[in-house]
């Protein structure tokens, strides 16, 4: 009831409950609900990639690449994750009141979000500082450019030139 009330267009109830809440417990919830999926967000899969991306030099292939990573996510998650940018950048441009820059944000939720499969020691050493810069780098990429996914051949192609480079 609480949940349908608040996400109701224009309700008077739903917008009475929403001054209510505790915004510190909402957040801890959402944080939970990442934290307790039985994969990441970002797949275990993808994980490797995102870090070996996030490390690329030339500017222009990292972020194409970075959002051709994005657009490798199964579709629910890669629509979760659109939505999740969306509002987290919502959430950054009221940091004036709720000091809560992306980069505060990345800080947050990128253990959430991005961590290394469950024995995978050669990720693991380094997940604890690559999980924020990961995530600021993709929330600060352009939504335009997480909106339209590339095509199949361009992604196999980047994909390829990441293998490369490592």
């Amino acid at each position: 009831m609480f949940v349908c009330c608040c996400f109701c267009a224009d309700t008077a109830e739903g917008a009475r409950l929403a001054a209510e809440i505790d915004i510190h417990a909402v957040s801890g919830l959402v944080k939970m609900f990442f934290r307790e999926l039985p994969e990441p967000l970002f797949t275990n899969e993808l994980y490797p990639r995102l870090v070996d991306g996030i490390a690329l030099g030339e500017p222009e292939a990292k972020k194409r690449i970075m959002a051709s990573l994005v657009h490798a996510l199964p579709p629910i998650n890669l629509e979760t994750t659109l939505y999740l940018f969306r509002h987290l950048r919502r959430v950054a441009s009221e940091e004036r009141v709720n000091k809560m820059s992306l980069n505060n944000l990345s800080t947050v939720f990128g253990p959430n979000l991005l961590r290394p499969a469950m024995g995978s020691s050669d990720y693991a050493a380094i997940a604890a500082m690559s999980h924020v810069g990961i995530l600021l780098y993709l929330i600060q990429l352009p939504e335009e450019l997480l909106a339209s996914p590339p095509t199949p051949t361009r992604l196999h192609a980047q994909f390829q030139t990441i293998e490369e480079e490592t």
